[in-house]
């Protein structure tokens, strides 16, 4: 059986739906191309607020999957110093690696 992988997009209001489905197909192409299997996907929609970010960390402990993957770094937080905390916690507390498609 493939590793399970999730997906986490931070999507604002500005963000238009085909913004949304390009990047939901990389990362369904990624998954498929490093031979994952594409759990699901968790959003956040508010910025400065990380509700998605705690589902996610949950949905990881629950499922045992250990791998997330983002379009990008920002969708984790556009400051650096809070991208690596929330990268930190997630190899703590889910033993989670991440990708970025960005370097995909």
């Amino acid at each position: 059986m493939n590793s399970l992988l999730y997906g986490y997009l931070r999507v604002s209001d500005e963000t238009d739906d085909a913004s949304v489905c390009q990047m939901e197909h990389g990362i369904r192409g990624f998954a498929r191309a490093k031979g994952f299997c594409l759990a699901g996907y968790v959003y956040e929609y508010q910025s400065g607020c990380r509700p998605g970010f705690e589902t996610l960390i949950e949905e990881l402990q629950r499922s045992g999957a250990r791998h997330v993957v983002v379009p990008s770094l920002g969708h984790l937080s556009g400051s650096s110093i809070i991208s690596g905390h929330l990268l930190a916690r997630l190899e703590i507390e889910a033993r989670a690696k991440v990708h970025e498609l960005d370097d995909a």
